[in-house]
């Protein structure tokens, strides 16, 4: 992943966890680039398709493309561009 675009999405995240919105400089382990929609699954690496992430949200997420939605317990597909928070 070039630089500029890790730029980009580290001010576009606000230096805070895309998932969780906890502010990195909370976090002692290095925050990593997520692709929303996983690579092993047809997504793309661009900007509309990552996530600024700390470890326990990365991880938890995997490569999953879907989740159940906690109020509707319908299966939700992750949408590659949630940003406006």
């Amino acid at each position: 992943m070039n630089r500029a675009l890790l730029n980009k999405l580290w001010k576009l995240a606000g230096e805070r966890c895309d998932y969780c919105r906890m502010p990195e400089r909370f976090d002692p382990l290095p925050f990593q680039v997520d692709h929303i929609i996983a690579r092993q699954h047809g997504g793309a690496t661009i900007l509309e398709n990552l996530a600024w992430s700390c470890l326990h949200c990365n991880k938890r997420k995997g490569p999953n493309i879907a989740g159940i939605d906690p109020e509707s317990g319908e299966l939700a597909a992750f949408a590659a561009s949630f940003r406006g928070h």
